[in-house]
C-alpha cells in the first residue's frame, strides 16, 4: 500500500511540475513586453497603441508628472482629461 501511495505522489507531482512549467512558458513565450506606465505623460501615449500591454507603475494623481498639463482642470483649454 505505501508503495502505491508513493507512486502516486510522484505521478502527482510530475503533473504539477509540468502544469507550471507550461503556464510560466506561455506567459513569457506568447506576451509581448508590456510598457510601463510611470506619470501621465505614459497614460497619453496609450493612445498612440491602444492594442498595446500596460502596466501601472504607481497612482497617478494631481503630483504626478504631466498632471497640469494633460488631467488638471485647466488642461485642455478647461476640459480636464480628454
Amino acid at each position: 500500500m505505501r508503495e502505491k501511495n508513493n507512486l502516486s505522489i510522484r505521478v502527482i507531482s510530475f503533473f504539477i511540475a509540468v502544469s507550471l512549467a507550461l503556464l510560466v512558458f506561455s506567459t513569457s513565450a506568447g506576451a509581448s513586453p508590456s510598457t510601463n506606465i510611470w506619470d501621465w505623460h505614459d497614460l497619453h501615449a496609450v493612445r498612440e497603441n491602444l492594442g498595446g500591454n500596460y502596466r501601472l507603475m504607481n497612482n497617478l494623481d494631481a503630483t504626478t508628472a504631466g498632471y497640469m498639463e494633460l488631467a488638471s482642470a485647466r488642461a485642455n483649454e478647461g476640459r480636464g482629461w480628454q
